[in-house]
């Protein structure tokens, strides 16, 4: 199971979307698969990369650089974006008849190019084709630039509570049925 993508184009360095026509802007293409076992060491060292700069705000490793990959491969839907290398994952949980984003990251080196958004895009097509209406997530309160995006990407926020000895911030998000 593999999409072509073509995510939203990028304008490097720009803090203002204005001066968007000032600046070079690309298209990125990369292929969004479903990821093997052989990914999970891939998938591993993206989640350390990705959340690593965190340990230090919230005082341990965050829990997706914890995580089982190659379990949510066997239990869950993992999603791999690759542009020539793994440069983005986000895992997909199912329990209860609730869909659950547990965990999506992007390579720092690939972050700001729309990976993230595409990755989001492909995660709410395969859940609206399973019936899927909404989904919700979670992140460390700490994680601040997590919280904006999310908000930025169309994440409403419906709780705030400690799990697991983490301060969390839960959100969920209607699927646009296509």
């Amino acid at each position: 199971y593999m999409q072509m993508i073509m995510a939203m184009p990028v304008c490097a360095g720009l803090v203002n979307a204005a001066l968007a026509k000032s600046f070079l802007c690309y298209y990125q293409l990369m292929n969004i698969c479903c990821a093997t076992f052989s990914d999970a060491p891939n998938l591993v060292r993206l989640a350390h990369e990705a959340y690593r700069h965190y340990i230090g705000r919230i005082g341990r490793p965050p829990a997706p650089m914890l995580a089982d990959f190659n379990r949510h491969i066997i239990d869950d839907t993992v999603f791999i974006a690759i542009n020539g290398v793994i440069c983005g994952y986000v895992v997909l949980c199912y329990d209860a008849g609730c869909w659950r984003l547990d965990n999506i990251a992007v390579a720092p080196s690939s972050q700001g190019q729309g990976i993230g958004a595409a990755l989001i895009r492909h995660s709410e097509s395969f859940m609206a084709k399973r019936g899927g209406i909404s989904y919700q997530l979670y992140t460390n309160e700490l994680m601040h630039e997590n919280i904006n995006w999310y908000q930025n990407t169309g994440f409403c926020e419906i709780a705030r509570r400690e799990d697991h000895g983490f301060k969390r911030v839960y959100f969920e998000k209607t699927i646009h049925q296509p």
